[in-house]
Formats: structure tokens, sequence, C-alpha cells
């Protein structure tokens, strides 16, 4: 297992541990909007052939390609952003 995500300085308080617990639970369901139902079909039927899947390359490459989807979805989120804002990214 990994290490645990810290989500308050070392040393923090017990009050503020429990804001920064507040905080991370709204921006969590915040940044989740509801899918449509044909969204969610399509997370069950790619999770369940990811679930059957032995094949390690195999999995290696829906990894890699999951990872380039992510970042080029966050870069046109990024840029799209910025032109309605009227900015530069």
């Amino acid at each position: 297992m990994g290490s645990p995500v810290r989500i308050a300085a070392p040393g923090a308080s017990a009050r503020q541990l429990a804001t920064a617990r507040n905080v991370l639970k709204y921006r969590k369901q915040d940044m989740q909007p509801s899918l449509s139902l044909n969204r969610q079909f399509s997370i069950a039927v790619h999770s369940r052939a990811i679930d059957n899947c032995n094949d390690i390359e195999e999995l290696r490459k829906v990894a890699k390609t999951l990872l380039s989807a992510w970042q080029h979805q966050a870069e046109f989120s990024e840029h799209y952003g910025a032109q309605a804002l009227g900015i530069r990214p």
C-alpha cells in the first residue's frame, strides 16, 4: 500500500484536520458531476473488461491510453476555460 495522502501540515490541530477533511469532501462532491446513464454503462462495461484481463501488456496499453486521454482532456479544458474567460492559457 502507498503512503496516505496528507491533507494538513504535520502537527495540525484536530480542528485544522477536520476543516481540511471537510474541504476535500466538498471538493470531491463538487468535482464529480453525475454521469449520463450511457456513460455509467460504458464505465461498467469497460471496468468489467479490465477486471477480467489477465494480460499485463494489455493492461499497460490500456493504462497508457487512459493517461494520454486524461492529459489531452486536461489540456482541452485548460484551453477552453481560458478562452471562455478571455485569457491566455
